[in-house]
């Protein structure tokens, strides 16, 4: 891996659930956080974008033209990303997975009503384990992107990348589990049905008072009149997700090394 390039993304997963959910939420593998139970900024909720291994400058935007630089200049490009579980008493930091760069792209057009260029980049080589095997993060607390350019983290990064490749082509990737989990939540979520059902259960019938959703539900009620933040998150208006696969489809444009 001598002419490598890897960056080392976080993201929000979602929290431990009570077992007796009612919504199984399952916590073996490393979700994004599509309830944002914990991720309360932004759109932090949409990505990683496992539903399809990409990852634009919705999130992270600041540090895609350095990761496409790289790219373009010929190195094999990686993204390692972190995540922080929270349980009802403890957190825990792992290394999810990473993506293998193998596409830049381009959307020259309106994004939210402004006119600027939209970068991002596609993976064809990915791995994601279930917490079980994944490695656990072994530096405390940062909150950005980490490069391999800084010693720091070099020989720590080509490690991980090394370890993660082992399990490729075994059984124990489990990408499509986080691809076709992502994309059955996704769904259920973008339904008005769905999400007043859960909001129904955790404001009226859920007895867990230290669940995440449950919490985050009362606590956003509480400061913005009894509104829903899942019904604002999943709208047309805000929901990136829809707006830029739209544009992938009509408007892409791939970046080669000119």
């Amino acid at each position: 891996m001598k002419n490598s390039f890897i960056a080392s993304f976080p993201y929000y997963s979602l929290p431990i659930f009570p077992n007796d959910c009612k919504f199984n939420f399952k916590s073996d593998i490393l979700l994004r956080d599509m309830l944002a139970c914990i991720s309360t900024r932004e759109n932090h909720y949409e990505y990683p974008k496992f539903q399809d291994f990409s990852h634009d400058i919705g999130c992270m935007g600041k540090n895609l033209p350095k990761i496409i630089k790289e790219f373009l200049d010929g190195k094999e490009v990686y993204i390692l990303f972190r995540t922080t579980q929270y349980d009802f008493t403890n957190k825990k930091t792992y290394i999810s997975g990473y993506y293998k760069v193998s596409k830049a792209f381009r959307l020259r057009t309106q994004i939210l009503g402004k006119e600027k260029p939209f970068y991002g980049i596609f993976s064809n080589e990915n791995v994601f384990l279930n917490k079980t095997d994944a490695n656990n993060w072994e530096y405390k607390h940062i909150g950005g992107a980490i490069y391999s350019d800084n010693e720091k983290y070099t020989e720590y990064f080509h490690q991980q990348i090394e370890y993660y490749k082992t399990f490729l082509k075994t059984s124990k990737n489990k990408k499509s589990i986080y691809q076709s989990r992502t994309i059955e939540w996704m769904k259920k979520l973008k339904k008005d049905s769905f999400r007043k059902e859960i909001l129904d259960f955790c404001s009226n019938k859920c007895v867990h008072n230290n669940c995440f959703l449950k919490n985050r539900i009362l606590n956003y009620q509480k400061k913005w009149g009894n509104k829903f933040h899942l019904n604002y998150l999943y709208s047309s208006q805000v929901y990136l997700t829809d707006i830029v696969e739209k544009l992938k489809r009509d408007k892409i444009e791939y970046i080669t090394k000119s």
